[in-house]
């Protein structure tokens, strides 16, 4: 038995090896002892009887002593062969006795012919066995449940997995991992990589966008702050991005994501987009073989026309408006509690004057988070990724965003804005490029730390930690670090301090002035 899987009711309980899942059993019943587990062979779906009473494994599984496997017979071990009888007419045994290595080889090989002939045939039999024990056991008085098998035993996938929509979560999952091999399907490399509530879905998108295409190879992608499932499919040797979205939030709305994609596409700024459903939330786009970074006098520029470009398509639809994005933000850290209380009150007072004496935006399509896990280069042309927050916004948020990531210094900003709009900046178009790189600070550091929170790191920052900390333009070279709960918190501290200190600068009033 090479695994077993165990269910309190119809919740998921522990599966693995048969001592683990024991030992995950017996601690459930020391916290609730009126707990019901029914475990099965995670291949077979036969019941396991799970010995709960001692911490030794039940004796029905322990392996044979030497005494009983000695006590099997004769026969040749090596082989693992057993001797047993079997009758034949005259004739059969007249035949088997003229063949190569006689009636004993010749029978065994008579038998793995027969075996390798029937084998599909044979695993697809025992793998409806195996999902009918289960469905039956476990989801028999579930809606759905005769339909579902009557699905099963007419090969209809699609069907089956309707009928057990209603099914208590686990339950269907364990089942519809259990339906290819029911099914005589091909085990896809999908499999070990799509979480198993949305396998279904994912199969279903990819046949409607890439039919009769057999996957190759699945690989999960890192992930970026969104929380998107990314991964990499290649069928037929061509490789695509598979993208798992997150449910509809104020934020967040596939139907205008993918919109945006498209329409960035068609300007060239980011991947073409094959295959989009808004109600699934999962989308499959060309993949872009990312290129190493180009040398900066070449970044810089290249990154300033395609924003451009970006700005110059079709406006967005409306997301939530930009500051108002930033009022949740700014107060979901500051309950939170992360940041020493001085440091957030001096961002949130400098972020309010500049809400307060920013003029009426002027609006166009972004993209909103064009930080360097969303800009890939295709030899020395920029493709923006993930458009999830896109919207239309003020046109120096994306600047904003990009300045602050990738300029090294002010002269490499002044470059970027320069490039962007196609001339030098007058007063004016400087002043709100320098504003909104300042709140830009804080948007950033809010994220990177309310990220590390999620992922353990929510302790506030002491006064010690925080002197420690240096802007995040002296740290530049830490951003591989994002990876880490420990990194987000660090570069969040360096983002947001970077804004505090730009807004308590002198130039901040000055720059507030020529808007006024």
């Amino acid at each position: 038995m090479s695994s077993v899987i165990a269910f309190v009711g119809t919740r998921l309980l522990a599966e693995g090896p048969l001592a683990d899942v024991i030992s995950v059993a017996r601690q459930a019943l020391a916290s609730d002892a009126t707990s019901s587990i029914l475990a099965f062979d995670a291949v077979t779906s036969r019941p396991v009887e799970l010995d709960l009473r001692t911490e030794a494994a039940p004796a029905a599984f322990a392996p044979p002593s030497e005494a009983e496997a000695a006590a099997r017979g004769r026969g040749r071990p090596k082989l693992g062969v057993e001797a047993r009888e079997i009758t034949l007419l005259p004739r059969h045994w007249e035949w088997l006795n003229g063949q190569r290595g006689g009636a004993s080889a010749t029978l065994r090989r008579l038998v793995e012919a027969a075996r390798n002939a029937n084998a599909a045939a044979g695993a697809m039999r025992e793998g409806k066995e195996s999902l009918y024990r289960f469905i039956t056991a476990m989801a028999g008085d579930a809606p759905g449940y005769e339909e579902a098998v009557r699905a099963l035993f007419a090969n209809n996938q699609a069907r089956f997995d309707e009928e057990s929509n209603a099914w208590p979560s686990d339950v269907r999952d364990h089942a519809l991992a259990l339906l290819p091999a029911a099914l005589g399907l091909t085990p896809s490399p999908l499999d070990a990589v799509i979480p198993k509530d949305r396998l279904a879905e994912v199969r279903r998108v990819l046949e409607a966008a890439l039919p009769g295409r057999e996957i190759e190879v699945a690989e999960r992608m890192s992930m970026g702050l969104s929380g998107a499932g990314v991964f990499k499919v290649v069928l037929r040797g061509a490789p695509y991005l598979l993208r798992l979205d997150n449910p509809t939030g104020p934020c967040s709305n596939p139907t205008r994501q993918y919109a945006c994609q498209a329409a960035a596409a068609e300007a060239g700024v980011a991947p073409a987009l094959l295959y989009a459903d808004a109600e699934a939330k999962i989308s499959l786009s060309r993949f872009v073989e990312a290129s190493p970074w180009p040398t900066r006098d070449v970044m810089i520029p290249a990154l300033g026309q395609a924003i451009r470009r970006l700005h110059q398509t079709p406006l967005f639809a409306e997301s939530l408006p930009y500051f108002d994005a930033m009022d949740m933000i700014l107060g979901g850290v500051g309950q939170a509690a992360i940041l020493p209380a001085a440091t957030l009150e001096s961002g949130l007072d400098g972020y309010q004057r500049v809400k307060g004496g920013y003029p009426a935006q002027d609006l166009v399509s972004t993209h909103h988070d064009l930080n360097p896990g969303n800009v890939l280069f295709a030899g020395e042309t920029p493709v923006f990724v993930d458009w999830e927050t896109a919207s239309r916004a003020d046109r120096f948020v994306d600047v904003a965003g990009v300045t602050n990531w990738f300029a090294a210094d002010e002269d490499e900003a002044l470059n970027l804005l320069t490039t962007y709009l196609g001339q030098k900046p007058d007063a004016r178009e400087a002043a709100r490029a320098y504003l909104m790189r300042q709140v830009n600070r804080l948007f950033y550091g809010s994220m990177l730390l309310m990220a590390a929170m999620q992922r353990g790191q929510g302790q506030t920052v002491g006064d010690k930690e925080w002197a420690a900390i240096p802007p995040f333009s002296n740290i530049r070279h830490e951003m591989a670090s994002l990876s880490t709960a420990e990194g987000q918190r660090r570069l969040g501290c360096a983002f947001f301090k970077e804004g505090v200190a730009g807004m308590a600068d002198p130039a901040f009033d000055q720059t507030l002035s020529i808007l006024a």
